[in-house]
């Protein structure tokens, strides 16, 4: 065979088509069985020795993709039918025009090439990224492609050829009821001594193109302007003014609750972003710039009226919200933090602390800022996000919450300590006489939940010495009840002194001290506590034996 006019010869031919026959039962090998399986690495090593080879002798190999064939030189070397397994079909879809092997090109970059054909062959709108992407991210030092934007080489231009225009010769006056009626897309163009107007058959066709243009789907043209200004060399270009279009962008298709479109354009930017981070590139900055302006809470703001109840929000839509708000910048935290008290779902409500918890995790700073700016329901609702943190600053912030002035937050704060040892311990026993019953009741209950000394020392001495100001006989029991449960042996005898001293005297002042005693002593669950609530049961003296069943009704 002769090809001389491409320069081609049969010793060359033939090593491509080996190299392809290799190359197709490879990635057929690398998509069935796990990468690590003997298969896949058998086909990827056999594939890479024919590649190889080839490099070797002609240094480099360059395929050109059509939409069913590979070409070499012009000479057709691989051809199937179009479909979603033909390998040339797969690059053409997403806009490769010729793809280059250098020599070089080895073992490890082909069975990364294969990850990203395995990753990238099955298209649908919702994919996460194409092969295009891939390739750049990858950053390959001995290939080479030359990609085009692919949404807009298939999009065919409005082809007037079917539009046959008729020739009016003159104007006509016609009566009312002979007069045609024209639709109000037909048109008319002046042309010299004649006018030309589109039949009704001709403007429908027209106007089908049109709409079919109104409706083509502009994201992806977007994220292919930003791309291809990423990848010029020249930092002087348009990034900067692409991205802040993409940002009005975002924020439109949020304010129409659109999260679908909204996640499509940054999730687009974010694996640019990822690409910029691994390259270095002079335009991550740029990028960085993005995720902070999108994740203002200004750009959020229409995320709360575009939604008319968030508790209503659909199961879709709310994932799409989640995979929104993961990709963006902790500064989002502000903006979640609305939602979270617009809310009475606890299911939405739980699923927002969630994403406020990922991003505080990423940025304490974030939520502490949001914590001092918001509101007081705002703030009881964000307490809890707080305990679900690791580390001391959120425990220090939760100490700081214990002062606040709303009692909802106090209780919030109370509730998510979840280490009362030491320091904190005294922190939250100052709030013993809260003005808010619920705070007090909320405390007793923390203090009484493990065994504490430093507790039982401050209970002690708050009864003991008489330093309480609240004379009230339930917040009295509730403070026995907690000195029982966080006690030990050393509460023993002031509870003994509490139940025993003037036993013969009916005070009336000491029988909530009285029944508070048995109250601490059922609750301490000692040995020596249950020897002192038999002698109680079985005491000589009438005020003693009250006391205790009215500490048992209390305890019931």
């Amino acid at each position: 065979m002769d090809f001389s006019d491409s320069g081609l010869t049969s010793e060359e031919l033939q090593g491509v088509k080996d190299f392809i026959a290799s190359f197709l039962i490879g990635v057929k090998n690398y998509c069935l069985y796990p990468e690590n399986h003997s298969i896949s690495q058998k086909s990827v090593a056999n594939s890479a020795m024919r590649l190889e080879g080839f490099l070797k002798d002609f240094h480099d190999l360059r395929l050109d993709v059509q939409r069913d064939r590979l070409l070499f030189k012009n000479v057709i070397v691989f051809q199937e039918a179009t479909d979603a397994e033909n390998l040339a079909t797969i690059l053409f879809r997403d806009g490769i025009q010729w793809i280059r092997f250098s020599e070089g090109f080895g073992f490890q970059e082909l069975q990364e090439f294969f990850r990203i054909l395995k990753e990238n062959k099955n298209w649908n709108e919702d994919a996460e990224g194409d092969i295009v992407t891939a390739l750049w991210e990858a950053n390959f030092s001995n290939l080479r492609y030359m990609a085009v934007d692919v949404y807009w080489e298939s999009e065919p231009l409005i082809d007037y050829s079917t539009l046959n225009a008729q020739t009016i010769e003159g104007h006509h006056s016609t009566s009312p009821d002979n007069q045609q009626i024209i639709s109000p897309v037909s048109v008319l163009i002046d042309s010299g001594d004649s006018l030309l107007k589109l039949t009704e058959e001709e403007a429908e066709v027209l106007n089908k193109m049109i709409s079919e243009e109104e409706k083509r789907d502009c994201l992806n043209d977007l994220l292919f302007i930003v791309f291809a200004l990423l990848n010029d060399r020249d930092e002087n270009n348009d990034l900067a003014s692409a991205l802040q279009f993409l940002e009005g962008e975002v924020q439109a298709s949020l304010s129409q609750g659109d999260f679908k479109s909204a996640y499509r354009l940054i999730s687009g930017v974010e694996k640019m972003h990822k690409g910029a981070q691994n390259k270095e590139s002079w335009a991550l900055s740029y990028l960085d710039q993005f995720f902070l302006n999108i994740s203002n809470p200004k750009t959020l703001s229409v995320v709360p009226s575009s939604l008319r109840s968030i508790d209503a929000i659909n199961s879709e839509d709310l994932k799409l919200l989640n995979q929104f708000f993961m990709l963006l910048h902790p500064k989002a935290i502000c903006s979640l933090a609305l939602l979270l008290s617009e809310t009475r779902s606890l299911n939405i409500r739980q699923n927002i602390q969630r994403l406020i918890t990922f991003h505080a995790q990423r940025d304490m700073g974030s939520l502490e800022v949001t914590i001092k700016k918001a509101n007081d329901s705002v703030v009881e609702r964000l307490v809890p996000v707080l305990g679900q943190l690791e580390g001391e600053r959120p425990f220090q912030i939760i100490i700081k919450l214990l002062r606040h002035q709303s009692a909802g937050v106090r209780k919030q704060a109370i509730k998510q300590l979840k280490n009362i040892d030491g320091e904190a311990t005294k922190w939250l026993f100052a709030l013993a006489e809260d003005p808010d019953e619920s705070v007090r009741n909320a405390v007793l209950t923390k203090l009484g939940k493990s065994r504490n000394q430093t507790a039982e020392g401050l209970l002690l001495k708050y009864l003991e010495k008489r330093q309480y100001t609240i004379s009230d006989h339930k917040h009295l029991l509730a403070c026995y009840r907690a000195l029982g449960r966080c006690g030990s042996s050393r509460c023993i005898n002031f509870l003994q002194e509490a139940l025993f001293s003037r036993a013969w005297f009916l005070d009336f002042g000491k029988s909530v001290h009285r029944i508070g005693a048995i109250v601490a002593l059922v609750a301490l669950g000692t040995n020596e506590a249950n020897e002192l609530l038999k002698k109680a049961s079985n005491s000589l003296f009438p005020a003693v034996r009250l006391a205790y069943r009215k500490a048992l009704e209390v305890s019931r």
